[in-house]
C-alpha cells in the first residue's frame, strides 16, 4: 500500500452520556460528523448480543471510520452492586 496519508486512532468520551467513540478516519483533526454514510450496530448482526450498544460507522466507500460505544446508566452503575 503506497498511501502517503497518516493513519490515526482518536478515542473521544462523553461521561455524562456514558458514551465513546473511536475515530478511525485517515483524516486527522476532521470530524467524521456528515462522513457517516451507513452503521452497523453490533446487536443485529450478533444473534443474543447483550453488551453494551456498539455501531460501526462507514464512509461511502465502504471503510470503517469509527466506533460508537454506548453504555446505559444501569450497566454503568449497577456493576457496584453486590447480590
Amino acid at each position: 500500500m503506497n498511501d502517503s496519508r497518516k493513519k490515526h486512532i482518536r478515542l473521544r468520551t462523553y461521561g455524562d452520556y456514558h458514551q465513546s467513540y473511536v475515530e478511525l478516519a485517515d483524516r486527522p483533526h476532521t470530524l467524521v460528523t456528515g462522513v457517516v454514510v451507513r452503521t452497523e450496530r453490533v446487536h443485529n448482526l450478533i444473534e443474543g448480543y447483550d453488551g453494551p450498544g456498539i455501531g460501526i460507522d462507514f464512509d461511502v466507500h465502504g471503510r470503517a471510520i469509527g466506533i460508537e460505544i454506548l453504555y446505559s446508566h444501569e450497566d454503568v452503575d449497577g456493576d457496584d452492586e453486590e447480590s
